[in-house]
């Protein structure tokens, strides 16, 4: 039953920081990356943990999502940089 408890208080920290992270995009932070990262991270383990592999293996796939959204958004945002010390 302790597992219970855990489990439950993880995911309620979790969910707050997935909130925060849908937050930090909304108003384009690129730290939401980090804390989705985490949070899939963390989901990751614990699929793996109850022998849940293919969710899994989606929340690690997730990761690699991330990481890419992260190249995207430093790309466009060094673009936008230069653009703006041309003019």
């Amino acid at each position: 039953m302790e597992w219970l408890t855990w489990d439950l208080g993880m995911q309620g920290g979790l969910l707050a920081i997935g909130v925060v992270g849908v937050y930090l995009n909304n108003i384009r932070k690129s730290c939401n990356f980090y804390l989705f990262m985490f949070t899939y991270a963390a989901w990751a383990i614990v699929y793996f943990y109850h022998g849940v592999y293919g969710a899994s293996l989606k929340e690690l796939i997730f990761i690699g999502f991330n990481i890419h959204g992260l190249i995207l958004w430093r790309r466009d945002d060094q673009r936008r940089q230069n653009e703006r010390q041309k003019e």
